[in-house]
């Protein structure tokens, strides 16, 4: 996908609906204490928590929106691994 052409870190993915039942504030201290990953969070984005937490300004993290489901095994395809945060 255009979007990891960039990245050369691990990669860490999330897919689902992007809304308050995440605990953002965790995946911002994993986001922090792990800086050789970098976390991509695949989903409509329900929520502006992540912003207000100071999730979404982190270097190491990108919000990508919504992609069908056709998209998404190419993105799987490139992750080290999957989280339920």
């Amino acid at each position: 996908p255009v979007e990891f052409q960039d990245i050369s870190k691990k990669i860490v993915i999330y897919i689902g609906n992007i809304k308050d039942r995440i605990d953002f504030r965790l995946c911002k201290y994993l986001a922090e204490h792990q800086p050789d990953m970098f976390f991509v969070f695949i989903g409509p984005i329900n929520t502006v928590e992540h912003i207000d937490v100071g999730l979404a300004q982190l270097s190491n993290v990108k919000f990508i929106g919504a992609r069908s489901m056709d998209e998404l095994p190419s993105y799987l395809q490139h992750a080290h691994c999957t989280m339920i945060p």
